[in-house]
């Protein structure tokens, strides 16, 4: 899909080789490759966790053509949020904070992130 057509709050999120083509796919246990994503907000010195994980929905996830580990990520609920993979009781290290109002194929981080949601509170 182009940017332009996709709505909603997105982010692009850099997966593990081959990962993407795994999303939504069942291993041998029965047990689907699923990417989720939770929501943050500022806190005192930092961005911290508000939300639970929750599975991203396969019709919001585009594994992107000219780079297959990259995936837009479009519809999201939360302004700022992370994401992990997980495969039933295991589960990746948390990706950093972004925000998915300001798109950009890079996470906000620290300061820069603080002060653009104070410019939104």
């Amino acid at each position: 899909a182009e940017l332009g057509l996709v709505s909603g709050r997105c982010a692009a999120v850099r997966l593990p080789r081959d990962a993407a083509e795994g999303l939504g796919v069942h291993d041998a246990g029965g047990q689907a490759l699923v990417l989720e994503v939770r929501e943050g907000r500022p806190g005192a010195s930092s961005i911290e966790a508000s939300g639970a994980w929750a599975a991203v929905a396969e019709r919001n996830v585009e594994v992107q053509k000219l780079d297959r580990n990259l995936v837009l990520v479009h519809d999201l609920a939360p302004q700022v949020c992370q994401f992990r993979l997980r495969r039933g009781p295991s589960e990746s290290q948390p990706s950093g904070f972004t925000d998915a109002s300001v798109w950009r194929p890079l996470p906000l981080v620290g300061e820069e992130l603080c002060a653009q949601m104070r410019g939104v509170a």
